[in-house]
């Protein structure tokens, strides 16, 4: 899904933004100070956020000054996706109708509800049961077993259709009444003469079509409509948003087996987060640094910085290509399981400095 243009109403110090377009890949926001260019992205930003965490806040989003109009469900941003072939395809899966959509609006208000719109077609979704539930559905109802009678059979048949079309048109009510309707109907054309084993498989088929019809009831109202399966692909297709502020420091060395565990026990810190990264964005492997740390072997140990050496220079190479105003380089180090890392850059070409993560201060090395 591709971002073309979003709306942001009542956030902060912004009434109504107007539609911002997105017409190419790179969007520029200008302003004087205090004109709502932090709002207008925040507001953006926790429309979907990396950090679901970050939240509209009624009390501290919420324009100063309008107290008694506040309301949870103002919507605060309407944003407007192009789909990909590929969406398109699997929401053609979903509805009965061509899926001749290009766009979807997703708008968000301060309870943090989402609410879908299809731009050409705002009735594409119905609130009916997707049809492939219904076929599941209608496809557990009991068939009579051999021998029946003719007559009972094509009956049999035409209790079940009656059935399926009243899901598929979304006239549940119609179910209860079907009950009665249909052992009678059904009881009514059984073979006469109590023949032997027709008769008894007749019998079974009334008792069980009524049970289905009873379980049927019950689940109906469980099962999702189309519209709600289209709006949780839209939900779970929309991309995440980060602002500059997400971005996570690291304070410059770690213990690897620590961070390992961590990350086993699915509780790593923001920083065990951002070390993890760093790692996969170089090419390392954290059991194997590891491993190599506790393997008290001196050319194994050697092995390994050759690998954070490495690392660190493909990573520092895949850096250049996005900060080409200076030169920059990442290094890495490990004492034991202790990991250390550092940017070096040049500012003059005569004196070299160093940062470490975590330091205020540019040194002269």
């Amino acid at each position: 899904m591709n971002l073309k243009r979003f709306r942001v109403w009542k956030y902060r110090n912004i009434q109504d933004s107007g539609d911002v377009q997105l017409d190419s890949d790179l969007t520029c926001i200008v302003g004087k100070n205090q004109s709502g260019k932090t709002s207008l992205l925040r507001a953006l930003h926790k429309f979907n956020p990396r950090d679901k965490s970050e939240k509209y806040s009624l009390s501290s989003d919420w324009p100063r000054g309008e107290r008694r109009a506040k309301n949870v469900s103002q919507v605060v941003c309407t944003t407007t996706f192009e789909l990909t072939v590929t969406e398109k395809d699997k929401l053609s899966t979903i509805t009965s109708k061509p899926m001749n959509v290009d766009q979807v609006i997703v708008k968000k208000n301060y309870a943090g509800e989402f609410e879908i719109e299809f731009e050409s077609d705002p009735d594409l979704f119905p609130d009916l049961l997707h049809p492939n539930e219904i076929d599941k559905l209608c496809g557990g109802l009991p068939k009579p077993s051999e021998p029946v009678a003719a007559a009972f059979a094509e009956l049999a048949k035409e209790c079940d259709e009656e059935i399926a079309l009243i899901v598929r048109e979304g006239r549940y009510g119609d179910l209860a009444p079907l009950v009665e309707e249909h052992a009678q109907a059904l009881n009514a054309q059984r073979s006469p003469g109590n023949p032997q084993p027709q008769h008894q498989n007749e019998n079974a088929l009334v008792a069980s079509h009524i049970q289905k019809i009873r379980e049927m009831i019950g689940a109906l109202p469980q099962l999702p409509t189309m519209h709600a399966n289209a709006h949780e692909f839209i939900v779970k297709s929309l991309p995440t948003f980060i602002y500059m502020d997400d971005y996570r420091e690291f304070q410059g060395s770690t213990l690897l087996d620590q961070l390992r565990n961590r990350r086993n026990s699915k509780s790593p810190t923001p920083e065990d987060e951002t070390v993890l990264m760093v790692l996969e964005l170089s090419g390392l492997n954290l059991d194997k640094l590891i491993e190599q740390g506790n393997s008290g072997d001196p050319s194994v140990i050697r092995e390994r910085q050759y690998d954070l050496d490495d690392g660190a220079r493909s990573l520092t190479n895949d850096v250049a290509g996005r900060w080409g105003q200076t030169p920059y380089r990442v290094e890495f180090r490990c004492d034991g399981q202790k990991f250390f890392t550092a940017s070096v850059i040049t500012l003059n070409p005569a004196i070299r400095y160093q940062f470490k993560s975590g330091q205020r201060d540019w040194s002269e090395t």
